[in-house]
């Protein structure tokens, strides 16, 4: 492997690590440093988005329920997330599972799930 992709993996580690630790010892409902959700501020709606903080935060601390109710969308997603990068990783290995994950009436299909998800929570 090059020298650049493996520094430029373990940064990527460094940070994800750095992330998942922050998320894991302060609840952003509660510290003010976390970013707000720009869509909601100005618009008063929420975005597919909005909770995925304070769901990761509850996820990390095994409290599925109340993640559920910040966000169910991610939630419900974390197993395709876990796919999508199984297939990255076995991109070459496996190239019929990638090819698939990235076709375009999978991708269509989770634009339009993200979608009926933001309309679904604003009604």
């Amino acid at each position: 492997m090059k020298k650049k992709k493996v520094i430029t993996i373990i940064v990527l580690a460094a940070v994800i690590v750095f992330m998942v630790a922050c998320y894991f010892s302060f609840d952003p409902t509660v510290e003010k440093f976390f970013p707000q959700c720009i869509f909601k501020a100005v618009t008063g709606y929420d975005c597919p988005g909005c909770g995925i903080q304070r769901a990761f935060h509850a996820l990390l601390h095994g409290d599925v329920k109340a993640a559920f109710h910040y966000n169910a969308f991610l939630v419900v997603s974390v197993p395709l997330m876990c796919l999508y990068v199984y297939g990255e990783l076995r991109r070459e290995k496996q190239p019929r599972l990638y090819s698939f994950l990235n076709s375009p009436y999978i991708i269509v299909g989770i634009g339009i799930m993200t979608v009926g998800w933001w309309i679904f929570r604003n009604l």
